[in-house]
Parts: C-alpha cells; sequence; structure tokens
C-alpha cells in the first residue's frame, strides 16, 4: 500500500486503537475527578479521628490549592519537556502514592503534606491529557472527544460519593479507605506505558519526523508521509524559560490574553455554586435535605453536561457553544431569584451545572488548540494557574458579598462573570473548530 501525504490524523476515521487510547484517558479523568472531591466527603472522619478543627481543615484545602497551582506550572513545562506520555505517567505515580499516603498519614502535618502532593499530581495529569487529547484527535472531532473523556470520567464525582456512603458508616477509620481506593489510579501507569504512544506533534516539534508517522500508522492503521507537514509555529527544543517568556512573545502575546482572560472570571463563576450551593440554599430557607437533593441535581448535570456538549462543540469554531452555554449559565443563575419551588432550583441547577462542565471542557479544547504544540501544555498551565488563583481570591470575596448584598447580590455577580467573557469571546476569540492545528 502506498503512502498517503496527511496532516496527521484529520480526515481519517477513529479506530479501535484510538478508542482504546481514549478509554485509558478516560480512566485517568475518573481517578483525577475521584481524588480531587473524596476529601469533602471524608473531611468530617478525619476531623473526629484526628481531633481537627475547621482552622485546620482551610489549611489543608489552601496548600492542596498550592499544590494544584504549582502542579499547573511543572506538569505544563514538564509536557512540554519530556512529552505528554511521560509527564503522564509521572502525575499519576504522584497522586496515585499521595492518595495512599493520605490514608496511612497519621497526624496533621503528613496529612496536609499528602493531600498538596495529590493537588500537584492531578494538575500534572491535568496538563498532559488535554494537549495530548488535541494532538491525536482528527480535526473533525477534537470537542467531541475532549467533552466524552471528561463525561466519562466526571462519573467518578458521584462514584466517590457512593462509595463514601458505602464505607463511611463501617468504622470511624473507613475515611482511610476511600484514599485507598484513590490509590488504585497506579493501575493507570501500566495502561499509559502499554497503550498510550507518544504525541505525533510534539515529536514532530522534536525533529523526530520517523518516529512521529510510526505513531500515527500503529494508530490510523494508515501509512502517513509527514514530510510535507507543516511545523507548527513556536521553535523546536525549547528551554523552560523560553517556553513562558515565548507564551507572552510578540508571536503569541495576543494569543495568550485573548485566550487566558476570559477563563479568569469563569473559574470563579463555577467556583461559587460549586461550592457554596447548599449553604447558599439553606440560607434561603431551605431544610439541609432539601440543599441536599438541588446539590445533588447539580452534580448529576456535570456528566451530563460535557456530555451533551460532545454533540456540538465543534459549531461555529467552538464560539457558537462557548458562548451560548456563558448565556445559559447566567439565565439560569438568575432563575434562582424568580423560582421559589425545590423542583424549579433542581432544573436550574442541573441546566446551570450541565452548561458550566460543558462549556470548561470546550473552553479547554479550544485553549488548547490555539496554542502550537512547543507552548501547549504551559499556555494551558498559565490559564489553569491564573484560574486557581483568582478561585482562591473569590472564596474571600463570596462571604463579603453575601453579607453585604445577600443572595440577589451572588447571583448578579455570578451572571456577570458569565456574561463578560461571553462578549469579550464574541468580539476576540479566534474560531478554532475543526481547522487543523497548523492552520490555527
Amino acid at each position: 500500500m502506498s503512502r498517503i501525504i496527511n496532516n496527521y490524523f484529520d480526515g481519517l476515521a477513529i479506530t479501535p486503537r484510538h478508542r482504546l487510547i481514549y478509554v485509558v484517558i478516560m480512566f485517568a479523568y475518573f481517578f483525577e475527578q475521584f481524588d480531587n472531591w473524596n476529601f469533602g466527603y471524608v473531611l468530617p472522619s478525619i476531623m473526629q479521628s484526628m481531633g481537627l478543627d475547621m482552622g485546620h481543615a482551610g489549611i489543608i484545602t489552601s496548600w492542596y490549592f498550592v499544590g494544584m497551582m504549582t502542579g499547573s506550572i511543572a506538569g505544563g513545562i514538564l509536557a512540554d519537556m519530556l512529552g505528554r506520555r511521560n509527564a503522564l505517567q509521572l502525575g499519576v505515580l504522584i497522586f496515585s502514592g499521595s492518595s495512599v499516603a493520605c490514608g496511612l498519614a497519621d497526624g496533621f502535618w503528613l496529612l496536609t503534606a499528602a493531600r498538596a502532593l495529590t493537588g500537584f499530581g492531578i494538575m500534572c495529569v491535568n496538563m498532559s491529557v488535554i494537549p495530548y487529547t488535541t494532538e491525536i484527535s482528527p480535526a473533525e472531532s477534537r470537542g467531541k472527544w475532549q467533552n466524552l473523556i471528561a463525561a466519562a470520567g466526571l462519573v467518578g464525582v458521584p462514584a466517590v460519593g457512593v462509595l463514601c456512603r458505602i464505607l463511611l458508616p463501617l468504622h470511624p477509620e473507613a475515611w482511610r479507605w476511600v484514599f485507598y481506593a484513590g490509590g488504585a489510579g497506579i493501575l493507570l501507569f501500566l495502561g499509559a506505558h502499554r497503550f498510550i504512544p507518544e504525541s505525533p506533534r510534539w515529536l514532530m516539534a522534536r525533529g523526530r519526523r520517523e518516529e512521529a508517522e510510526q505513531v500515527v500508522r500503529e494508530i490510523s492503521g494508515v501509512d502517513v508521509d509527514l514530510s510535507e507537514v507543516k511545523v507548527e509555529k513556536g521553535g523546536i527544543r525549547p528551554s523552560p524559560a523560553e517556553m513562558l517568556l515565548g507564551l507572552f512573545s510578540r508571536d503569541h502575546v495576543r494569543t495568550a490574553l485573548v485566550v487566558i482572560s476570559p477563563f479568569l472570571l469563569l473559574g470563579p463563576a463555577s467556583y461559587l455554586f460549586q461550592n457554596w450551593t447548599t449553604t447558599l440554599f439553606k440560607s434561603q430557607g431551605f431544610s439541609l435535605e432539601d440543599s441536599l437533593t438541588i446539590t445533588l441535581f447539580m452534580q448529576l448535570g456535570i456528566p451530563a453536561g460535557c456530555f451533551a456538549f460532545s454533540f456540538i462543540s465543534e459549531m461555529g469554531g467552538r464560539k457558537i457553544p462557548l458562548i451560548g452555554s456563558m448565556i445559559c449559565m447566567g439565565a439560569a443563575g438568575l432563575s434562582f431569584i424568580w423560582w421559589t419551588e425545590i423542583w424549579q432550583y433542581c432544573a436550574a441547577g442541573f441546566l446551570m451545572m450541565g452548561c458550566t462542565n460543558g462549556m470548561i471542557y470546550t473552553y479547554l479544547a479550544y485553549a488548547s488548540e490555539s496554542f502550537p504544540s512547543s507552548i501547549r501544555s504551559i499556555g494551558l498551565a498559565v490559564l489553569q494557574a491564573g484560574n486557581r488563583i483568582m478561585t482562591s481570591l473569590s472564596s474571600l470575596v463570596v462571604p463579603v458579598l453575601y453579607g453585604t448584598f445577600g443572595f440577589s447580590g451572588i447571583i448578579s455577580s455570578f451572571c456577570a462573570l458569565c456574561v463578560i467573557p461571553a462578549l469579550f469571546m464574541a468580539f476576540f476569540a479566534k474560531r478554532t473548530g475543526g481547522k487543523p492545528l497548523e492552520e490555527i
């Protein structure tokens, strides 16, 4: 069979090997979300077991965010320097081993350190799998697969809740087994080593064309000639300093500002409702049971939204679903002011969280496409680190807003955080969906 000249996987069919790679990445997301959410469920048991108070809980959470911020930057640099596959395996080892260490911890500071390392490892994985999925997917379906992978992985959110519901009542120390379960992610290290090849675009950016062609051939079953493929703008083998400075160089500064700026507002918007819902709804007169029911429906909207967005994420080069979802988020938020019945809150919460999470993973696909291979992971790292910083600052603002303006002030702020990025993207964002990465 003669070789064909092609742009990696664009225009080629998704093969069983492709799907196997996607399944491994889905499990990476699953354990990432499992380890991300488990602490909130087991915290009351930990506080009782170790004699901790809310001040201790705040310190552990703060160091977890520090670990995530540093993991974003370090993971981005490692993924661009060592390759997506190697950075993924390293991140899996760190967050899985740290989860086990959380279960073994016999004191406050050891638990704090292990939890910080968990956050570090989670973001190392995140900075690897997002660009990797972008680089091995056909241009026609990059957003679809980002959202399908996220939908499958986010099943880890209700899964950890079910496991905690079963284990925690059994024994005062049963919280340790929840962390041990998170350590099962170590199996992904073996899966990544066996089934995930290096990104061909990363290999091409390092001048390793024959290896890149072999990877495309193994995944697609097509003998592809990449000799005429244009290597994405951004240089070959950049140093860490060159990657960080290059992100804001003359060639890339406009892209960096347009891509990163909206996400700095969207992060606090999503955090506000994912972390304050039970408290806010209870303040509106709902019982704790009703507040938890609303929160449950909101959580069910998380994977459902990602699944739904897999069908629409390519529309308008991504601008239509992104802008539309931000407007829907704001409208769903406003409905909390007008509606009073619990079923109305459940419906609005489901819609809002579905739009929020579908938007987030479509946005990450858009951001990943916007940067060239040589700085793709570091671009995403700065995006995520900035998001974490703004989210941390917003946690200090929410109580002040509520005390000054009440529930309506919280909702109005949420709507502003959704509408402003939508208007910004309408005027400045590029259309990236469906295009070869080398042409964006």
